[in-house]
């Protein structure tokens, strides 16, 4: 059952991430584009 709960956290915890990861990708490219910061 621990087990089972600790697995079901991370799983959140891992698209938490994904999302996060996702819009930082986003907001970089259009940094990128509009203000040429690379």
């Amino acid at each position: 059952m621990f087990l089972n709960f600790f697995i079901l956290n991370h799983n959140k915890l891992f698209f938490l991430l994904l999302h996060l990861g996702y819009m930082y990708t986003w907001i970089f490219l259009y940094l990128c584009v509009h203000v040429n910061v690379c």
